[in-house]
Parts: structure tokens; sequence; C-alpha cells
């Protein structure tokens, strides 16, 4: 398994548990539970987004050449933008939840997920192949 999977596999269960733990925490709370945006941030980004990229990154058919898996800076990228756009989130989630507006860190979240997506779709979609 590639070093790049593992990191990604790893930080997925590490969300999981954050997710689950965060939930047992806030169950009490009017917004809490499974259904804070929070813990749907963790475990709908942090661990399944995260585990796709991880099994794909591993998975996928490898192309031939000196970069079988495609460009790995680009994986890298996403692991990084996924990750820290996903802490950002986690940290300005109560805040913007408790005080209404959005905040600059939740729009800056989202940015830093988009160009996650767009590093994994990058250096994933030419190892998509049709059949020969």
């Amino acid at each position: 398994m590639p070093t790049l999977s593992r990191w990604f596999i790893r930080t997925a269960f590490a969300a999981l548990v954050a997710g689950l733990g965060l939930a047992v925490v806030t169950a009490s709370k009017p917004t809490g539970g499974l259904l804070s945006p929070t813990v749907l941030h963790l475990l709908v980004v942090g661990w399944l987004t995260q585990m796709v990229f991880g099994v794909a990154y591993w998975l996928f058919p490898t192309q031939t050449g000196p970069a079988p898996r495609g460009r790995e800076w680009l994986s890298v990228v996403c692991y990084l933008a996924l990750n820290v756009g996903l802490l950002l989130r986690v940290a300005a989630e109560p805040r913007a939840t408790a005080s209404g507006p959005r905040t600059a860190a939740l729009i800056g979240s989202a940015v830093l997920q988009l160009v996650a997506a767009f590093a994994f779709v990058a250096n994933t979609w030419p190892r998509v192949r049709t059949r020969t």
C-alpha cells in the first residue's frame, strides 16, 4: 500500500473516532449528537471522503511510466488541503453556529476542501480508462 494511501486511511480512522466521540459528548445539547454540523462534517468529509480518496489512490489502475499513480504532489496537496480545511471547519463551526453568520474561517475551509476535490479529480481522472 502506498504511503499516501496509509496517510489518508489512518486519518480517516482518526476522523471516524473523533466524529463519533464528539457525537457522544454533544448528544445532550439541542444541536448536538449525530446531527451536529461539525460531527456530520467529520464523518462525511473526514472519514468517508478521505477513505475513498485513500483507497482510490491505492487501487485505481496504475499508469505506465515513472509516475504510475499520477502526480504525487497533487495527491499531497489534496491530503493537506482536505485536512487543513477539515480542522479549520471543526474549529470554526461551533462559533459560527452560536453567532449565526458565516465566518471567514468557514469560507476558507470550504475553499480548501474544494481545492482538495480538484486535486483529487485532476490526479485520478487519467487513471480512469475504458476497458481495452
